[in-house]
Formats: C-alpha cells, sequence, structure tokens
C-alpha cells in the first residue's frame, strides 16, 4: 500500500497512511473496556513482566531453545524483510538498461506474501520429519541462501528474484515450527508466561535485525560496495547459521 501512495503522494502520506492500522488497533482493545487479569484485578507492573516465571521458562532447556531461536528468526527476518527494497535497488544499479520489470516496493510486497504459506507448509513438513531437524536444517539454509543473494546482486534480474523468492521462503519455514514447538514443550502452568517472554524475545530480535543489517553495512564499506552487502546478510543470519552448533553443543552438555 505504501509504495502505492508514495508516489503519488509523497513518503510523508505513506507513514501516516501505514500508523492508522495501529491506531485503529489501539482504538479497538480500548473499546473491549478494562483489561484485566485473570482472578480480578487489573494489570500491573508483575502481571506484564512476569519475571519469576520467564526465569522458571528459561531454565527449561527446550522452551529457552525455542525462545532464542525465534528471537534470531526474527532478527533475520524483519532485517532482511527492512533492507529489501534498498538491495534490490542496489541490485538495479549494477544491471544496466535490463533490470526489474516493476516497482522496487511492488516486488518487495509480493515476495514477502508468497513467503508467508511457507511457514505453514514447513510446519506441515516438520510433523513428519520432527520439529528440531526441521528447525535447524531451515535456519541454516536461510542463513546460507542470504549469503548467496548478497553476492548474486550483479546477476540476470530473473536470478536475483529467484533468490530472492527463495531466501524469503526459507527465512519464514520455521516460523510456525518454533510457536508451535513451544507450545508443547513449555510446561502447562508456564505456557502464558512463555508465550509471553516468546514474543518478547522475538519482536527484540525484530527490533534489532534492521540495526545488524546497516551496522554491518556501514562497516564493511556501505552501499556501494558488493562485499558489505554479504556481511549484512551474514550479520542477520549469522544466528541462524550458529543454531545447529549451539543445538550440537547443549545435546553433549545436557543432563542424562
Amino acid at each position: 500500500m505504501a509504495g502505492f501512495i508514495a508516489p503519488a503522494y509523497g513518503w510523508r502520506a505513506a507513514f501516516v497512511s501505514s500508523a492508522l492500522g495501529p491506531l485503529a488497533a489501539g482504538a479497538m482493545v480500548l473499546s473491549l473496556g478494562a483489561l484485566r487479569v485473570p482472578g480480578g484485578g487489573r494489570f500491573s507492573v508483575h502481571s506484564l513482566f512476569p519475571l519469576r516465571a520467564w526465569q522458571r521458562v528459561l531454565a527449561d532447556r527446550p522452551s529457552a531453545g525455542y525462545t532464542l531461536g525465534y528471537m534470531a528468526h526474527c532478527l533475520e527476518l524483519f532485517g532482511s524483510r527492512a533492507w529489501m527494497v534498498a538491495f534490490l535497488a542496489y541490485s538495479a544499479s549494477l544491471h544496466g538498461g535490463d533490470s526489474f520489470p516493476w516497482s522496487l516496493a511492488a516486488i518487495a510486497a509480493v515476495v514477502n506474501l508468497l513467503a508467508v504459506p511457507a511457514s505453514i507448509l514447513g510446519n506441515e513438513v516438520a510433523l513428519r520429519i520432527g520439529r528440531r531437524r526441521w528447525i535447524l536444517l531451515v535456519m541454516a539454509a536461510s542463513g546460507s541462501s542470504g549469503l548467496v543473494l548478497g553476492w548474486a546482486a550483479p546477476w540476470h534480474w530473473i536470478l536475483v528474484l529467484a533468490l530472492l523468492v527463495g531466501y524469503s521462503m526459507l527465512v519464514m519455514a520455521e516460523s510456525g515450527t518454533l510457536t508451535a514447538g513451544l507450545v508443547a514443550a513449555a510446561p502447562a502452568e508456564l505456557r502464558g508466561a512463555a508465550m509471553g517472554l516468546y514474543s518478547l524475545a522475538g519482536f527484540a530480535g525484530g527490533l534489532l535485525g534492521p540495526v545488524v543489517f546497516g551496522a554491518a553495512l556501514d562497516i564493511a564499506g556501505g552501499t556501494a560496495a558488493p562485499q558489505a552487502w554479504i556481511a549484512a546478510y551474514a550479520a542477520i543470519g549469522a544466528g541462524c547459521l550458529a543454531a545447529p552448533i549451539v543445538a550440537r553443543i547443549n545435546a553433549k552438555t545436557a543432563p542424562r
């Protein structure tokens, strides 16, 4: 939507129109009346941030693993999404006359939409081969394909788009599996706290992702340097690339 609004009415209008959604959501929540905790009473700092319950969640290895995995996943997801149009612009600058036939914002929107079903299909695959195996396989694949995508910027636009779609689908492919895994792994009495911490950690990673990408891009030489884009994708994919190694170390040190 922002991609259509910005050319017609300017970038400020695109930001304002995008902000209307969260404002409408806030109004709907407020219209439901005062929020209350189960058993009566209003929300407090302790009910919003149940630190003791979160400590118990993190003490549970499977729950902690899914939570940290989701943080790494969101860091890569939001980092790649936030910089997708900029990457496409950089790639287009290397193609000369034969480049992307659509607006870059429209391409990014389509790529993001195509990637969504991968989360659902990925969870179906995980049910057949095992959640842990699927998550580690997909994380290693998404981190690796990000490196290939950064390196492939000068290639023909068809190849760049194919790689971008494949990468975006891989980034999304373990999302549903991570959530399903946490729900199954968390102790029943801690499930609500576990989901709260899981979401908080995930969107903290989402907040950091674009910053990590941009910082790596600057450190490695800036937007005009080919190696900088590879370094940026490596930076946001580092957590996913490290996941199989961390899982292997944890498996060796886990109590028997």
